[in-house]
């Protein structure tokens, strides 16, 4: 049986991978038609091992890819279920907020129109009364406190509004600081596009 060298059988098996045929010992003695199994069998076998390797990279691209992808939209979900949870929560403190705010402005609206109407019966008791001005006067003391302390009521309860209003801005500020951050997190993790393999 004729000998062959090492760079017929390397032609040969070339030629073999280049139009897809399965690269095993027995093919390529098959192929060349002469040779020794002892002589193909480690050609072969280092053959295979450095094709392994060249497409080893390109293997190991395509799955980090994947597993880049992977992560992008599991940490988006993340995001959008966090956003979506936040913007529910501040809409409903929101809500909360505008009821409290509707309720103290009806209850400024009725107290300031108790003031005018005590208002009106003082000035109608100043000028029709002919009562004892002793008592006159402690009436209109006695209504004077009255209506004094309505004002504080009224202006406590509007402070208590509006600083609730203010502590709920600042939270809203920060839930917007926190998505933010969360979005440039998310952008570091992005995966960088590769250049293909030449």
């Amino acid at each position: 049986m004729a000998k062959k060298t090492k760079a017929e059988i390397l032609t040969t098996i070339a030629d073999m991978d280049a139009a897809g045929e399965k690269i095993s010992v027995r093919a390529v003695l098959a192929r060349l038609g002469a040779g020794s199994m002892s002589d193909i069998a480690p050609i072969v076998k280092e053959y295979n091992s450095t094709r392994s390797l060249d497409t080893a990279p390109e293997k190991v691209y395509s799955t980090l890819s994947n597993v880049a992808d992977q992560l992008w939209a599991d940490a988006s979900m993340l995001a959008k279920e966090s956003w979506n949870s936040e913007r529910l929560d501040l809409h409903s403190k929101l809500e909360d907020l505008q009821g409290e705010l509707n309720e103290t402005q009806s209850e400024l609206e009725l107290k300031e129109a108790t003031i005018i109407q005590q208002n009106d019966q003082i000035a109608e008791l100043k000028s029709s009364h002919s009562a004892d001005k002793t008592n006159l006067m402690k009436l209109i003391e006695s209504k004077s406190l009255e209506a004094d302390r309505a004002i504080k009521t009224a202006e406590a309860d509007k402070s208590k509004a509006e600083s609730e209003n203010t502590k709920l801005k600042a939270q809203l500020e920060g839930a917007k600081e926190q998505i933010s951050m969360l979005k440039d997190m998310l952008e570091k993790f992005k995966p960088e596009k590769n250049p293909k393999n030449t």
